[in-house]
């Protein structure tokens, strides 16, 4: 990324990976390569690929050069400030990754003392106004969610997104360049789609705070960041071992194995050792919350949901035993 301008290419530095199809003179056809929280290459197939390659063929063909929209200053990774200050100290690395430049920025926002949980939805997908694509052909809507914006609007499964807002839609990577300018405050966002033959109109209706998803769907690593951290962690407990404790089998629950008690976040572990958190605690719910999908889906809950200083119950096990305790959480 040495060198590269990002207001040029910009696409989300979080994916494992992302192409651009765009014109030598900066137009960006399409993006392909979103993901979600199953994995990184959710949204991923060679088919899929193909058809965004040819689509954008057919589309550079057609294209006209006219004003691509508001020149932006030209700016590379290593011109962001944090990053900046280890050039001119002499501490740069080699080499700059795409992910370097979240970290860049995640650095400036905690200079700040607090993270802006807003940044955990940047770049939605589609199923945040409920569509969701088919993997190998993603202008096609494989489902829409019964209630969702998408579902208001009159969109159904088996329509095909000709466009949405002034883009093209050749993949799920569209859609999300589409719903990542468009504003959290809430907005009506145009969409034309092909069905049964027929060219029909419909309109998006984005309230306040669309944005923001399920903690279940928080994948990016950036939510490592965010506060309150509970402080401790641990392997979930197999459906065996619950049952030999007497914990419901569907029930969520995981044995501490670490409290942090290191690096820059160690001040987490000493306030889960305060509350009287010991490895080997056997946790059973928190604030009533017994039904997380992984870990993963722990942590982030923990962090979007608790506020700072708020005092958290806590079920645990402990030699057989039950007993609550609580966390008052730190930022």
């Amino acid at each position: 990324m040495v060198g590269v301008d990002l207001s040029t290419y910009v696409f989300d530095y979080d994916l494992t990976m992302a192409i651009l199809l765009m014109n030598a003179d900066g137009r960006i056809y399409h993006q392909y390569g979103n993901r979600d929280a199953s994995g990184p290459e959710s949204h991923l197939s060679m088919e899929s690929l193909t058809r965004v390659m040819r689509g954008g063929l057919e589309d550079h063909a057609a294209y006209s050069p006219g004003k691509i929209g508001k020149a932006m200053k030209e700016h590379s990774v290593e011109e962001l400030p944090t990053m900046a200050e280890r050039v001119k100290s002499g501490k740069a690395p080699k080499c700059f990754h795409c992910h370097m430049v979240n970290q860049a920025h995640d650095e400036l926002a905690l200079r700040k003392k607090r993270f802006d949980p807003s940044v955990a939805w940047r770049w939605p997908g589609a199923k945040q106004v409920g569509i969701v694509v088919d993997r190998d052909d993603q202008s096609l809507v494989a489902e829409v969610f019964d209630g969702s914006t998408a579902a208001k609007a009159g969109l159904r499964a088996g329509d095909r997104l000709v466009t949405m807002g002034a883009r093209r839609v050749r993949s799920e990577g569209d859609l999300q360049w589409v719903l990542e300018n468009t504003s959290d405050r809430g907005a009506s966002v145009p969409v034309t789609y092909d069905r049964g033959g027929e060219t029909d109109r419909a309109v998006l209706k984005l309230a306040k705070g669309w944005r923001e998803g399920d903690a279940k769907d928080l994948w990016r690593s950036s939510m490592w960041r965010l506060s309150p951290k509970p402080g401790f962690g641990g392997p979930p407990l197999k459906p065996a071992e619950k049952e030999k404790l007497g914990i419901d089998v569907e029930s969520f629950a995981f044995r501490v194995n670490y409290i942090v008690t290191w690096g820059a976040n160690s001040y987490t572990g000493r306030n889960a050792e305060k509350a009287g958190i010991r490895k080997n605690d056997i946790i059973v719910s928190v604030a009533g919350k017994s039904d997380f999908e992984s870990m993963h889906h722990f942590h982030a809950w923990f962090r979007l949901t608790r506020k700072i200083g708020e005092k958290v119950p806590i079920e645990i096990l402990r030699n057989g035993k039950a007993k609550t305790l609580t966390l008052k959480t730190v930022e």
